[in-house]
């Protein structure tokens, strides 16, 4: 029982941590536990926020990935969205969009879905995001059509959370936003993109298998360890 870590004081993102009373274990399927590692107490009570899946935190390394030629192909019949890369940013285009990509996959995937508000959307995506919190904008005709929510550092973009419009199925959206933030990482001489959680064969996670080569993290560093990350085959 208790903190597998201790909880440290301050969310980079703003809020305090408390302990709520125990170690809490989440069982994923396919034989992945993940343990829910800090807690953040916010006016609107507790929610998770950093959670440990062993060999689930996987990364790309920018200069050994190669576009495929499917993946080149989608680049290019993406070729005239307009791309913006700005601070978090709040706006009814966000909060329709965003409710639609999510009533979708409670459809598709049987996600739970309500309707998120303005004020838990700028809560979740926009405040506390301090220099390196960034949204990626992708416009066709001037339409918001995906939202890409990243943390960008020197040595790596965090892949936070992507949302988009359906109805443009046809253009792949989703894989679009990955490749797009490969092709600013490779660009700018970012080395990593961290994809976050992956789960083989999960209905929601992975996908992301089909980005090698890659890496998954195979210890539990502390701010004071080095992260020991190893070639996924």
């Amino acid at each position: 029982t208790g903190w597998v870590d201790k909880p440290v004081n301050i969310n980079p993102r703003g809020s305090q941590f408390i302990d709520p009373g125990g170690l809490v274990v989440l069982d994923y399927g396919h034989d992945k536990k993940a343990i829910i590692s800090q807690v953040e107490n916010t006016i609107r009570g507790v929610m998770m926020v950093t959670i440990y899946c062993e060999k689930c935190t996987i990364r790309i390394d920018v200069k050994k990935y190669e576009f495929s030629k499917s993946e080149k192909r989608v680049l290019s019949k993406n070729k005239d969205i307009e791309v913006y890369v700005q601070e978090p940013s709040l706006s009814m285009e966000h909060i329709d969009l965003y409710n639609k990509y999510h009533k979708h996959m409670q459809g598709k995937k049987d996600w739970n879905y309500n309707d998120i508000s303005p004020d838990d959307y700028y809560s979740s995506y926009v405040d506390g995001a301090q220099n390196y919190g960034k949204e990626i904008l992708y416009l066709i005709h001037g339409k918001l059509v995906a939202v890409a929510l990243c943390d960008f550092f020197s040595k790596g973009i965090s892949s936070v959370y992507c949302y988009y419009d359906h109805d443009y199925d046809h253009l792949s959206l989703g894989k679009f936003s990955i490749l797009m933030q490969l092709k600013i990482a490779k660009e700018n001489n970012i080395p990593f993109i961290y994809l976050g959680y992956w789960i083989k064969d999960h209905f929601s996670m992975g996908y992301k298998e089909k980005y090698q080569p890659f890496e998954y993290l195979i210890n539990r560093p502390t701010v004071e360890e080095i992260p020991i990350w190893r070639d996924y085959e």
